[in-house]
């Protein structure tokens, strides 16, 4: 697949990435960590017993465009901070 030259492009910041260029399993690996617990679904994995922040906490860590955008694209609001099962969203 043969990508555009800048000149065609609209925006010329904006470089189309082709398929191609994914990330390998190793790359993903080492950007989110050698220790992730992403993809383990042992019970030991699932067992989080640290307590959960407040919602105010998760709240602050949160940027403003961030909410607003979650607002004005679907109307979200947070509300509350569980602690979902990995096997439920899989």
């Amino acid at each position: 697949m043969n990508a555009p030259d800048e000149a065609s492009l609209s925006d010329p910041e904006e470089v189309p990435i082709a398929v191609d260029d994914a990330p390998s399993p190793e790359e993903m690996a080492a950007y989110v960590g050698e220790d992730s617990e992403i993809g383990d679904t042992s019970e030991a994995s699932l067992k989080d017993e640290r307590p959960l922040p407040s919602l105010e906490e998760v709240e602050k860590t949160i940027p403003d465009r961030t909410k607003a955008l979650m607002d004005e694209l679907f109307r979200a609001k947070l509300e509350k901070v569980k602690r979902i099962d990995p096997k439920e969203i899989r």
